[in-house]
């Protein structure tokens, strides 16, 4: 029986369990089938939906009863679909009221455009949404792809959002914490909602360039908010750039303030920012702080909305301007200490301000000291400006003193006083400068300003629209303008200026007219009188020039210039360096202009330059095309004594290529001058190669040397490089004249540069200064320089004739002679006795104005010794020394010498004699009485000479030497004891190797040939 019923009741339980698994089964296959979804999905969209927002979901897909699965889901209002994301899956349960997505990842979120209740606040009942009846909690969500629309102001957006989102049925609150990453930059928020009573807390933090964050809290209650941002970044310039970049990617408003804020090649400006505001019952209050390398900014400031009024304090401290500068684009530098106080309500109320600035610089300009102040008075405010700079005696001033009086219609700003002073310009105002404000429109009556005496009038009016502003200066004496750098003015002139139009398309116009203008140069008269007319127009359709000058020194010149950039006042802008332009200039100038202005020091410059000269720059590229030419023109430098004479040149110009098609010129002594190359336009020193040709060329023409040069130089250059200078030349016929030397000789005039040489000991060296280093020379190369035997050196104890070869050597900061010098023939006389020069050689290895070294030997023969003479040391401080063979002691040599006797024999007169001249050989000054000096002067000869036949009993004769040229040496002696005289010819074939012979009265019958060679 107990066995029948416990049987009996597990039948009926398995019989329940059974019937509920397939009652499970059934409804869990019921809604698998797709209409069954696309019912739930159905009924779930009018769940979610409600007045005025609708909701649609479409093929959902649902592993019941966890995994869900939707196609697509749609929030459209009244007017259009807001809002459509694609592709959801979520994992989630139900539990006590709340659905949590333990996972939900979306492909795709489009924002097309704000919702209607978004855009319209007319219905603040109706736009609120109603409260949900559950909780979602979101623990981890992600969007793959986040487009947002309008809302960026017509470009969409793409983005990766990812974070967590919860919303409480019972607290009625919104926790959300996300990170959207857009293109680089990374936005991470945590914000708190409270439905109930509207309180809102948000903390937001965005990454932008490495390195550069910005981050912001904001909280709201009721009606007060809170907002605190903070910046960091390390180059602020970067950072406006890429945000710039972004707004012009992702919206249709492209700005380009990092253009004129961060100049190219400019350093980092790190920048730390902060901004505090609170708002409460429409007033806001708040504090700005910016610091930044040199100096910090502090801005409090109240705004009240109702009201719309502005209490505005600002105080600046800045130690050092040129970061800041650097920052503006701007070359300014200095220190500057200001506090600003303003109460803007419906105009200007109140308003004081203080600036200091010390050591201000501006473009390399010294702007000085200035300090301005502003307060306010009974009936509005009045302040004043004052800058000063320069030194005690050069001292300039600017002082202004204005006063501005609002009414109800505007105001008035009056200058009581405007005054400029410098040492030779003298502003000031005969009567107050006033601006009258009436609603929109300004005016400034007819007023007289003085310069230097002289009035001239200034009138404006003008409104929102339109302007109208002229200055008129009347005929006047232009000695009353102020000189500059003693240039000073004679004649009269008359101008006018003007700007007229609408702000946003001004039209501006200059015209200037002088008569009989009169140059003056400090003291020296140019006797130049102009005549001539300037006129100028700039507006919508651009610039245009049209200029005509002449004076009484056949110069002429018509220059037109135009560009099609306009300009406005409304916003301020012009055209950069990089804008189109045009300009056309043709005429003659008188080259003796730059005599009479004594521009040129030790030069004169005459000749009539002719030329038509078209330039264009467009697209930054520059073009020049025309012709220069110069007939009959001449060079003079007196320090030199060049002359260049008949000087002609045409030069022709052809877009960035400038040719010299030809150009000649002749120097003293039939020498001639020749030149021709091109050259293309480019960075210094742009590309081209000029050629000049020498033939006999005189370049130095001073008494103490006369030199000629044959041969070529080339200058040569390449865009970012050094010019580079190189050449073939020789020296022709040359003569160099000791005598004539000034006691102290000048520095030679090109590559000056400091002598390496030692001084000798005990000289005294003077006190050393401090130079500037010297500056790099933009030349480099070398010159190789032949000598060929055409050398002279004459002198009161020296006659000779040199050979050699030389390279003179550019490089940056110096150049270098280096070569070396070696006798052909000559004499140097010491003690009255003439030595022959046989060997030796003379070295330049330094810089050009360094002293060579010497290493000479000369000979004297006698019967009984053969003398040698060596000339050692520097040029400047040579050493002497006597050898003789048979060796000999210097005294004994010099004994011989002088009296032909040895040192036994001498009276004690004589050798005190000779005591003497060794001390002077010691003293380095073997001076003595030439007369045969002179007389070779007098009889035109290169050798002359009284010497010692070399006969058994020393009779003595006359030897009279000529170079008749590079190869050919002619001398004649004369026997001064007997009749009778020899010419001796000697042909030079090579360096090494000569041939020569002999005829006379006392030679044999016949023609001797004599070969020599030189080892």
């Amino acid at each position: 029986m107990t066995r029948q019923k416990k049987h009996s009741r597990w039948k009926r339980l398995r019989r329940f369990l059974l019937g509920l698994v397939t009652l499970f089964l059934f409804l869990l296959l019921s809604l698998y089938p797709p209409p069954v979804q696309d019912l739930i999905a159905s009924k779930l969209s009018r769940l979610l939906s409600r007045e005025g927002q609708q909701i649609e979901l479409e093929g959902l897909h649902c592993h019941w009863p966890f995994q869900l699965r939707l196609g697509s889901l749609t929030v459209s209002d009244e007017t259009h679909k807001w809002l459509i994301a694609k592709d959801l899956r979520v994992n989630w349960k139900y539990q006590s009221g709340t659905f949590t997505f333990t996972t939900a990842r979306i492909e795709e979120i489009n924002i097309a455009e704000r919702p209607a209740f978004a855009k319209s606040s007319s219905d603040k009942t109706a736009n609120t949404p109603s409260p949900l009846k559950w909780g979602i909690e979101l623990p981890h969500i992600e969007i793959n792809r986040l487009q947002i629309g309008e809302w960026a102001g017509g470009k969409k957006i793409d983005a990766k959002l990812s974070g967590a989102f919860s919303f409480p049925a019972n607290q009625q609150m919104i926790s959300a914490n996300a990170q959207l990453a857009i293109d680089n930059s990374t936005l991470s928020l945590q914000s708190t909602y409270h439905l109930g009573d509207s309180k809102l807390s948000a903390d937001l933090n965005l990454s932008l360039s490495p390195g550069a964050i910005l981050s912001a809290r904001i909280g709201h209650q009721e009606n007060q908010l809170t907002v605190s941002v903070n910046a960091d970044t390390p180059d602020a310039r970067q950072t406006l750039k890429e945000i710039e970049q972004w707004i012009a990617e992702h919206t249709t408003t492209a700005t380009s303030l990092h253009k004129i804020l961060t100049p190219k090649d400019a350093e980092p400006f790190p920048l730390q920012a902060s901004l505090q505001i609170e708002s409460e019952a429409g007033v806001f209050s708040g504090s700005s702080h910016l610091k930044f390398e040199g100096g910090e900014l502090h801005s409090p400031f109240t705004f009240e909305t109702k009201s719309q009024s502005l209490h505005l304090q600002a105080e600046t401290d800045i130690d050092d301007l040129s970061k800041l500068g650097s920052f503006i684009g701007q070359p300014l530098s200095g220190k500057m200490q200001s506090d600003l106080s303003l109460v803007f309500q419906q105009g200007l109320q109140d308003l004081s301000a203080s600036l200091s600035g010390q050591q201000l610089v501006y473009r390399k300009m010294p702007l000085g000291s200035i300090d301005a102040n502003i307060e306010p008075d009974l009936h509005g405010w009045q302040g004043a400006i004052e800058l000063q700079r320069g030194d005690e005696g050069s001292r300039q001033s600017a002082e202004l003193q204005l006063q501005y009086l609002p009414d109800a219609n505007g105001g008035t700003l009056t200058a009581h006083k405007l005054s400029l002073q410098t040492p030779t310009l003298h502003f000031l105002n005969h009567e107050p400068l006033v601006l009258i404000r009436k609603g929109n429109q300004f005016e400034i009556p007819l007023r007289r300003v003085n310069l230097n005496g002289h009035p001239f009038t200034l009138s404006a009016s003008g409104d929102p629209h339109m302007i109208d502003v002229e200055i008129d200066i009347p005929k006047i004496d232009s000695a009353k303008l102020p000189s500059l750098e003693q240039l000073s003015l004679h004649g009269f002139l008359e101008a006018n200026f003007s700007v007229k139009g609408t702000w946003a398309r001004p039209e501006a116009k200059a015209k200037i007219e002088f008569a009989d203008l009169q140059l003056m140069l400090g003291e020296y008269d140019a006797d130049i009188r102009m005549n001539g007319i300037f006129n100028g127009t700039w507006n919508q359709q651009g610039l245009s020039i049209d200029a005509q000058v002449i004076d009484n020194h056949q110069t002429q010149i018509q220059l037109t210039a135009s560009s099609p950039e306009p300009w406005s006042l409304k916003p301020f802008t012009i055209p950069d360096q990089h804008a189109d332009f045009a300009a056309n200039a043709t005429g003659s100038i008188d080259l003796a202009l730059l005599n009479r202005l004594n521009r040129i020091p030790n030069h004169r410059l005459y000749g009539q330059l002719t030329g038509k000269v078209d330039y264009t720059q467009s697209k930054g590229t520059p073009r020049l095309n025309g012709s220069l030419d110069l007939n009959k023109g001449a060079v003079e430098n007196y320090q030199l004594g060049t002359r260049l004479q008949d000087l002609t040149f045409q030069v022709q110009m052809h877009d960035r290529e400038i040719e010299l098609n030809h150009g000649s010129a002749k120097t003293p002594g039939k020498g001639t001058l020749s030149a021709k190359g091109k050259w293309e336009l480019g960075p210094f020193p742009g590309d081209g190669e000029l050629v000049v040709t020498l033939s006999k060329a005189r370049l130095l023409h001073l008494d103490p040397i006369l030199a000629a040069l044959s041969g070529k130089v080339s200058l040569s250059g390449t865009s970012g490089q050094t010019l580079k200078l190189g050449g073939n030349l020789k020296l022709e016929e040359t003569t160099f004249y000791m005598d004539r030397l000034p006691k102290s000789l000048p520095k030679p005039l090109p590559y000056r540069s400091k002598s390496n040489r030692s001084e000798p000991a005990g000289k005294h060296e003077p006190p050393k200064t401090t130079k500037a280093p010297a500056k790099k020379s933009r030349i480099t190369g070398e010159i190789h320089l032949d000598i060929p035997g055409q050398l002279n050196v004459e002198g009161k104890n020296i006659h000779s004739n040199w050979e050699g070869e030389f390279k003179i050597s550019l490089q940056e900061g110096d150049t270098y002679l280096i070569g070396e010098l070696s006798p052909r023939r000559g004499t140097i006389t010491f003690f009255g006795r003439a030595f022959r020069f046989s060997t030796g050689t003379v070295h330049f290895n330094e810089t050009v104005n360094s002293t060579p070294i010497l290493d000479v030997e000369a000979e004297y023969h006698r019967d009984d010794m053969d003398a040698t003479l060596r000339i050692t040391g520097r040029a400047d401080n040579p050493r002497f020394q006597l050898q003789s063979s048979p060796p000999y002691p210097e005294d004994e040599i010099l004994s011989r010498i002088l009296f032909g006797k040895d040192m036994s024999t001498i009276t004690g007169l004589q050798a005190l004699e000779v005591g003497l001249a060794l001390k002077s050989m010691m003293d380095s000054d073997g001076n003595s009485l030439d007369l045969m000096g002179k007389a070779r002067d007098i009889l035109h000869v290169d050798q002359l000479e009284l010497r010692e036949s070399g006969d058994v009993d020393g009779s003595a004769e006359l030897v009279a030497g000529r170079q008749i040229n590079n190869r050919l040496y002619l001398e004649f002696n004369q026997s001064l004891k007997e009749s009778g005289s020899s010419i001796i010819l000697e042909y030079e074939i090579k360096r090494n190797l000569s041939i020569s012979t002999e005829t006379g009265t006392h030679t044999l019958p016949g023609i001797g040939v004599n070969w020599k060679k030189d080892y």
